[in-house]
């Protein structure tokens, strides 16, 4: 479990091909100091497990599952992703519980800025979109945010200075995709409301 609260970035360097998926590599001693074999590590929100330790370079295994299903398919040696090492027992949870699995894919459609604060609109599906609600809680490749604005096919979010140059958001572009994961409350309720109305059919 992660709390969405960015530890650093980092950039991938190396990609290989492997048994059952991909393998990953980067260089994360600076970023969260030392890790070991089997830890939990969210890469751009997606929870990865570490596979490989040999300082400072860390080698995380991507199996084609989480592929298919978050941007890390279309990552590319170099690419910055943003990097949260799971929660422990003395951690603040500073932003909300993040799971790491993603549950839909986002296209980034705008970036403004207003003074020293970015506004992000990016495009979801209706499934997605079904778990949003004005100031709630979303993670966006991995980062806990909140929805600033809201329509029929977009999430507008806004970013204050420390969080744009802390994540990998100062290093994305109109057309980018990112990985998005409802707040799992919401999720609940809305299965919960879903299934209630669903059995008053009945």
């Amino acid at each position: 479990m992660f709390t969405g609260i960015i530890r650093g970035t980092a950039r991938i360097t190396h990609i290989a091909e492997a048994d059952g998926g991909r393998d990953m590599e980067m260089n994360l001693a600076d970023t969260v100091g030392d890790l070991y074999e089997g830890q939990s590590v969210a890469i751009d929100g997606v929870c990865l497990t570490v596979a490989e330790v040999d300082t400072p370079r860390v080698r995380f295994r991507v199996m084609n599952e989480s592929l298919s299903k978050t941007t890390l398919e279309i990552k590319e040696t170099g690419d910055l992703v943003n990097i949260e090492p799971s929660l422990t027992g003395e951690d603040e949870l500073g932003g909300h519980f993040v799971y790491g699995h993603v549950d839909d894919i986002g296209r980034i459609e705008t970036i403004e800025q207003d003074g020293d604060t970015h506004y992000v609109t990016m495009a979801v599906s209706e499934e997605f979109r079904q778990y949003l609600v004005p100031q709630g809680a979303v993670a966006i490749d991995g980062i806990s945010l909140t929805v600033a604005r809201l329509t029929d096919t977009a999430m507008t979010i806004s970013i204050i200075p420390y969080t744009w140059e802390i994540t990998n958001f100062h290093d994305k572009a109109e057309g980018e995709y990112v990985n998005l994961e409802a707040d799992m409350i919401m999720k609940g309720v809305v299965t919960y409301a879903r299934r209630y109305l669903e059995n008053k059919k009945v």
